[in-house]
């Protein structure tokens, strides 16, 4: 039988849980396919205080998932600049409880959500050699729409497809 996961928006005071969740997925999803300095700069890049709480206040709705009272994993995504498009920016489940059913709850939450907000197109980008998100996004719908190179400083690259899907 799969846990039942129970999703909640989070705010500001979530920032530490979030951080704490990221420490424990990152390194895991991304040692193979990044360097050590990569995932440090891009760590505090996206996951210090200062960065989340301004994702926060610039309209990144952030939500966990817990199972069994447990926070396990989290998500957050925002409306973009085209009308009816919102991008799915983060969703990280611990390893321990991926692939029971944890990742879906947290995508199929956002996906409820941007349709209440009045989307039709959700996209997010993942890194080209990320190959289990690739296929988790795969079996949920998703379609790759382009590939991408971003510069995010320092001399890095986020090399990545920009999935979507329409709702």
């Amino acid at each position: 039988m799969k846990p039942k996961v129970e999703i909640y928006k989070a705010g500001i005071k979530a920032i530490p849980l979030i951080q704490q969740l990221t420490a424990e997925v990152w390194p895991q999803t991304y040692a193979a396919v990044l360097t050590e300095e990569q995932i440090a700069y891009m760590l505090n890049m996206m996951y210090s205080e200062e960065a989340l709480m301004q994702q926060m206040q610039t309209g990144h709705q952030f939500i966990i998932a817990d199972v069994s009272g447990e926070p396990v994993g989290f998500a957050s995504y925002s409306p973009t600049e085209k009308e009816n498009e919102f991008k799915l920016h983060k969703l990280y489940v611990i390893t321990t409880v991926q692939k029971t059913g944890t990742g879906k709850a947290l995508l199929w939450y956002v996906m409820d959500e941007v349709r209440q907000f009045g989307g039709n197109h959700l996209v997010l980008q993942v890194n080209r050699q990320n190959e289990n998100a690739i296929h988790f996004y795969e079996r949920m719908g998703l379609k790759k729409e382009t590939e991408a190179d971003f510069d995010i400083g320092n001399g890095f690259y986020m090399n990545d497809y920009v999935m979507g899907i329409f709702l």
